[in-house]
């Protein structure tokens, strides 16, 4: 971006990191662990990988991986209630919440994740590790994601095709149109000199 100044003026460099922690933390909102009990009617929205939710999670969570988020924004905006983020440690939520702040979505974050959960709660389900099932699980919602990408992709690539085509076609349309114009001014250049 270019800005000119049009008077004096002092001028302040921030590094990214501050610029984003700026922007980005004022517009989220936390909610300690203690103070979930009194939110019963939000959805409790875990973006952890689906082996990380299966080995544990809090009751009646669910489970929406952060990398498959995208798929799920029209849901997630017919939500009534606040939807609670929670991840391992909080920082993918922050990530998470902000995406669904864009979207009018009232979403808070679950302040330091499921770290900030006491081992012997019993909210916390623990599921038996199935180590390969869950490999499997996430290795298919990883292709599953890459080829929703790649779908997205070709129809935008379509699209572009399209849109090209259409140009070529209002360009040559314009280059006729002017051609006409152009004899007609003719014309009637001629008719005015012959009056």
């Amino acid at each position: 971006m270019t800005v000119t100044a049009v008077s004096d003026m002092l001028l302040s460099r921030i590094d990214a990191d501050r610029f984003i922690k700026l922007i980005k933390e004022p517009a989220l909102k936390y909610i300690d662990y203690s103070d979930l009990a009194q939110n019963p009617e939000s959805l409790i929205l875990d973006i952890r990988p689906a082996a990380k939710y299966n080995k544990n999670h809090l009751e009646g969570s669910r489970n929406i991986p952060f990398f498959s988020l995208r798929m799920f924004i029209k849901e997630l905006i017919q939500e009534k209630n606040k939807i609670i983020i929670v991840c391992e440690d909080e920082k993918t939520s922050d990530a998470a919440a902000f995406e669904l702040i864009k979207h009018r979505v009232n979403a808070l974050v679950l302040t330091g994740g499921m770290q900030s959960i006491p081992k012997d709660n019993d909210e916390v389900i623990d599921e038996p590790e199935i180590e390969l099932t869950e490999q499997i699980e996430e290795i298919n919602a990883a292709e599953d994601t890459e080829l929703s990408l790649q779908q997205e992709n070709q129809i935008l690539k379509a699209d572009n095709e399209r849109l090209v085509t259409e140009l070529t076609l209002f360009k040559k349309q314009y280059k006729l149109l002017f051609r006409q114009t152009e004899k007609l001014k003719a014309v009637l250049d001629k008719l005015r000199a012959a009056k």
